[in-house]
């Protein structure tokens, strides 16, 4: 006997409603009736939240492009200030590199906080709050002279907080995403030597000044 066999006797004791006292047993087909609108409604109300993390997902795939990018301009900045002492130059590259940092495109998931995983909407607020403090800070520094040394920085530490709560939003945008987690250490290294060439240069020739560097680091921006 078929499920929809079994179904037609829950709802009438016979296959011919009105043939020889064959009746159907309306209460049944009523309890039927409402649990088809229920589960209809659910699929109506449902569609929308599918819909918002389907696109939720799609941003985040590109966000997370853009804070490995991101990951690779603060590690290497802070590779460039680490230590008990630095050159002026050295100071500038790292500080003009980390305006090629933006959160506006991590805000792009600020409307889906409330449907995002909440370790992955608290990391991603942290980047947004740490990185534009940086930034916020880094803006009121004056371009150092050539020629000058720097001992210690505070510029240090607070790099080394950024890459941790950065490291910490792209660890949360990899799980999400289901994407396959990669060192990327030795490209801190590479754009760090680099960053370290063009400030060497800028200090060994008065003709490179702050608008030089800034146009190798920046690019046409």
């Amino acid at each position: 006997m078929s499920w929809l066999t079994n179904l037609w006797n829950g709802m009438s004791p016979c296959m011919t409603p009105g043939v020889e006292r064959c009746v159907v047993w309306w209460e049944a087909w009523a309890a039927v009736g409402s649990f088809l609108a229920v589960a209809t409604a659910l699929g109506i109300g449902a569609a929308p939240i599918l819909f918002r993390r389907r696109q939720a997902r799609a941003i985040a795939l590109i966000v997370r492009v853009e804070v490995d990018h991101q990951l690779l301009h603060v590690g290497a900045s802070l590779l460039l200030v680490d230590g008990p002492s630095h050159t002026g130059m050295e100071d500038n590259a790292a500080k003009i590199n980390i305006e090629n940092c933006d959160s506006a495109t991590v805000r792009e998931l600020l409307p889906y906080f409330d449907i995002l995983p909440a370790a992955l909407s608290n990391a991603l607020s942290l980047y947004i709050v740490d990185l534009e403090t940086v930034q916020r800070f880094l803006s009121m520094r004056s371009f150092r002279e050539r020629g000058t040394t720097v001992l210690g920085s505070t510029m240090s530490g607070m790099l080394s907080d950024l890459e941790g709560s950065v490291s910490k939003a792209r660890k949360e945008l990899l799980r999400y995403t289901r994407a396959e987690n990669t060192d990327i250490m030795a490209e801190y290294q590479k754009m760090a030597a680099g960053l370290k060439r063009l400030a060497a240069l800028a200090d060994g020739d008065p003709k490179k000044d702050e608008a030089w560097l800034r146009r190798h680091i920046l690019g046409m921006r």
